[in-house]
C-alpha cells in the first residue's frame, strides 16, 4: 500500500494548479471597470475646475474699458464723519473778554486771530471772529451742529455781550461709506481723465470731482469713499449712487 500511495500521481500532486502571472482580461473584466472608474473621475475634475473657472463671485465690481464704470447699489450705511456750519451773532465781540469769563475758551491773537471754544455735549469746537461769524465744527449730525452753534451763542450771551443767533447754515457735510469690494483706480481714472485726479506716489486715493451734486469723492482701492462738499445726506446719497 505505501509502494503504491508513493508511485500514484493522482495522489501525489494533491495542489491545485498555479494560475498564470497574467490573466487576460475582456471588456468586461476589473481592467475594463477601472478604466471607466478613472475616467469618470478625470471627467468630474475636469467638469469641477472648468465650473470654477466660469463661476465669479456674486459681489464683484467689473469694470472694462469699453463701458462706464458701475458702483453696485447703495451702501446699507453712511457715516457722517463731520459736519461744518456757519451763523451769525450780530454784532461785533470782543474776543479777550470772551477768553477770560467763559469757560473751555482761548484767545491767542498771535497764532490765530479768533477764541476757540469747546463744548462736551454735544462734542464740537467753535471758532469766534471779531466779526460777530461762528464756524462750528465736530457734530457728527446737522441737528446737533445747530444744538451746538446755539449753546456756543448762549455762553456768550452770559459773558454779558448782547448776541442774536441767526443765519445758520451748513456748510460742508463730510461722509465716508464702504462699497464692499475693490475698486481699480487706474482704470477709473481712465474712464473719467477730465475729472480724476490721482497721484499714488503722494496720496493712495482717487479725488473724483462731480458736478450734480456738486462735490469731490475720495476713492481708495480697498473699497472706502469719502465724500466731501455736500450740505446734507441726500446730496451724500446721490453722489454715492
Amino acid at each position: 500500500m505505501s509502494r503504491y500511495l508513493a508511485t500514484s500521481p493522482s495522489l501525489v500532486s494533491t495542489a491545485p494548479p498555479s494560475l498564470p502571472s497574467s490573466l487576460p482580461l475582456g471588456a468586461d473584466g476589473p481592467a475594463a471597470s477601472s478604466s471607466t472608474s478613472s475616467s469618470s473621475s478625470v471627467s468630474s475634475s475636469s467638469s469641477s475646475s472648468s465650473s470654477a473657472v466660469v463661476l465669479q463671485p456674486a459681489n464683484a465690481l467689473e469694470y472694462s474699458l469699453g463701458s462706464s464704470p458701475a458702483l453696485p447699489s447703495l451702501p446699507s450705511r453712511i457715516t457722517v464723519q463731520n459736519v461744518v456750519c456757519t451763523c451769525s451773532l450780530g454784532t461785533e465781540l470782543e474776543l479777550r473778554e470772551i477768553a477770560v469769563r467763559a469757560r473751555n475758551a482761548e484767545y491767542n491773537p498771535k497764532k490765530f486771530g479768533a477764541c476757540v471754544m469747546r463744548l462736551r455735549d454735544p462734542k464740537s469746537t467753535a471758532l469766534v471772529f471779531h466779526s460777530g461769524k461762528v464756524i462750528v465744527t465736530g457734530a457728527k449730525t446737522v441737528e446737533a451742529a445747530h444744538t451746538a452753534a446755539k449753546k456756543h451763542a448762549r455762553i456768550i450771551q452770559k459773558v454779558g455781550i448782547p448776541v442774536q443767533f441767526k443765519q445758520f447754515q451748513v456748510q460742508n457735510l463730510v461722509a465716508c461709506a464702504d462699497v464692499r469690494v475693490p475698486i481699480p483706480l487706474e482704470e477709473f481714472q481712465l474712464q473719467f481723465p477730465n475729472n480724476t485726479h490721482f497721484e499714488p506716489e503722494i496720496f493712495p486715493g482717487l479725488v473724483f470731482r462731480l458736478q450734480q451734486p456738486h462735490c469731490a469723492c475720495v476713492l481708495f482701492c480697498s473699497g472706502k469713499v469719502v465724500v466731501t462738499g455736500v450740505k446734507s445726506m441726500g446730496d451724500a446719497e446721490a453722489a454715492l449712487r
